[in-house]
Order: C-alpha cells, then sequence, then structure tokens
C-alpha cells in the first residue's frame, strides 16, 4: 500500500472511531484518534501476535519463508522469479518450488537440483518423476493423455490421484492414470492426499461448522469409505498445509484476521494443538532440503 493511501486509511479509521464513542458513549476524545494511529496500530498489532503461541517444532515439518526460498532461487540463478508455492514427492525426498506460471525447480535431499520449465498453467503439479501430470487450464483439468471438464483441481504429493470439482459443481475423485473415478458431494474441498492404499479428502463442512477428512481405502475397482474424522470444530476460513510422510498428522491453517496460527491433528489419538504463527510455507520432508543445498552455495 503507498503510505499516503495507508495515511488515509488510518485517519478514517480514527474518524470513524470517534464519531463512534462520542454518539455511543457520549464521551469526547482529549486528541483526534487519527493522529494517533501511527503509533497505536503497531502497538495493536504486537499485542495481537503476542495471542498466538509460541512456535512449536514439529518432527519432519519444516518452515519456509517467501525472502528465503526466493533468495535461495536468485543464488541458484536458475531462470525462475519467484516462488508462489512449495510442494514435495510422496516420499518427501524432494522439495518443489512451483513458480506463479513460469517454471518449477525440484530440490532433493542428495543435493540435486533440477529445473522444469514451461509450467503449462499457473495451477499444475508435478508427479515423482518431476514431469508436469496434472494441471488446470481452459476449463479443463488435464493429465498426461486426457483430460475432464473442471472448475478447480487438486492432486496429492506426487500426482497419482486427483480431485476436481465439475463446471457442474460436482465433485470427483479419482487417479491421474484414468483407472478410477469416484463422485463425491457434500463439502468444499481442501486437498488430497494418499499414503500406502489409504486415501485422505480434506473439506469444510459449511453447515456443521467443521473441518472433516474423508478417509478411504484405494481397491482395484473403486474407493471404499473407511471413516470419516472431525480435524477441526470449525470452518471457513481454513487451508490444508501439509500431512505428514506416515499420513499421522496433518497441519492446518487458521487464516484469522489477526490470529492466524497452525494447528496439527494427529490420526492416532484425534487430538489437535496449536504450534504457533502461520510462515509462508510449510512442508514435511525426510530431512530439511532447502537448507542441505543453501549450504552448498
Amino acid at each position: 500500500m503507498h503510505p499516503d493511501a495507508e495515511s488515509s486509511t488510518y485517519a478514517t479509521i480514527g474518524t470513524s472511531v470517534e464519531s463512534y464513542m462520542t454518539g455511543r458513549f457520549g464521551c469526547q476524545m482529549v486528541e483526534p484518534l487519527s493522529t494517533k494511529l501511527w503509533r497505536v496500530i503497531p502497538l495493536l498489532t504486537m499485542a495481537v501476535s503476542a495471542c498466538v503461541g509460541p512456535t512449536v517444532p514439529v518432527p519432519g515439518f519444516f518452515r519456509y519463508e517467501q525472502r528465503t526460498v526466493d533468495g535461495f532461487l536468485e543464488q541458484s540463478n536458475v531462470e525462475q522469479e519467484w516462488v508462489a508455492h512449495v510442494g514435495r514427492d510422496s516420499t518427501g525426498g524432494r522439495l518443489y518450488l512451483y513458480g506463479f506460471s513460469d517454471a518449477a525447480t525440484i530440490l532433493d535431499v542428495d543435493g540435486e537440483l533440477a529445473f522444469v520449465p514451461e509450467k503449462p498453467s499457473p495451477v499444475a503439479y508435478l508427479n515423482d518423476k518431476g514431469q508436469w501430470a496434472a494441471w488446470l487450464a481452459g476449463g479443463k483439468a488435464h493429465f498426461q493423455g486426457w483430460s475432464r471438464p473442471a472448475k478447480r483441481l487438486w492432486t496429492d504429493p506426487g500426482t497419482r490421484h486427483y480431485l476436481i470439482r465439475t463446471q457442474e459443481e460436482t465433485l470427483e475423485l479419482g487417479t491421474v492414470d484414468g483407472r478410477l473415478k469416484e463422485s463425491l458431494d457434500g463439502f468444499d474441498p481442501l486437498g488430497v492426499f494418499a499414503h500406502d492404499n489409504r486415501v485422505y479428502v480434506f473439506g469444510v463442512w459449511v453447515a456443521a461448522n467443521e473441518t472433516r477428512c474423508l478417509v478411504f481405502h484405494e481397491t482395484r475397482s473403486g474407493y471404499e469409505l473407511v471413516e470419516t474424522v472431525t480435524i477441526a470444530p470449525f470452518a471457513w476460513p481454513v487451508s490444508i498445509v501439509d500431512m505428514d510422510l506416515s499420513a499421522e498428522r496433518v497441519v492446518v491453517a487458521r487464516g484469522l484476521d489477526f490470529r492466524s496460527y497452525w494447528l496439527v491433528f494427529d490420526f492416532r489419538d484425534r487430538t489437535r494443538h496449536e504450534i504457533g504463527r502461520v510462515s509462508t510455507f510449510g512442508v514435511f520432508l525426510r530431512e530439511d532440503i532447502l537448507a542441505i543445498h543453501a549450504a552448498t552455495r
């Protein structure tokens, strides 16, 4: 925001608060609030941020800030401007640094770096081989060799399973090789993950004000629903950050205006606890792959 616009915004807020205080409580501000907001707002932000608990380490879960990943790209001299989001392969041995619409950079646990150019669309995912395996463009979800009409697209790490919202507002879960397709409904999707023969579909059940996970068993003929697990007793605003490599824990982001935080839900004992403030990115990996690469540059 431009400083002049920000100053004007604060002045407007100050005038509104003054009017409310005078009209609601009949009190008069000694000094116009708008002249104090430049001092008050930073203190207020600090005070509200303090409401979020300390950052709690989670084994195998790594936090990365925007400046860190962008700085790494610059040091590595790859032809990618910035990182729009991060991902990983199914094993946690590769870290994917996705650009918005230009490319992606792959870092593996052995210190190898690979540049993948020509990202097919802003919404596109790499498979375990480092190939573009699923992307959304032109009103369709595209896979290697086939496509489906779709408005939204999610895939699991490694891009073996997909979840789409169709043009008719229905949901479909399937395998990217086209072998399986299953219709779903009744919720707003947040993401899909897989481990062994289990597939985990996360979503928001608005009417119930809950975030839940549908756990499926993948068979040769389809997906069998095993159970529905309540992840959190709230709905929007929420997102799924990542699920761990053993599918025992999931990190959930609660995106409140002045108290955004992450929490961990454990599938083993059905407990949840906050792990502190949000970072720009978070991902489960076998090791801190970004740190391994940064140490060699």
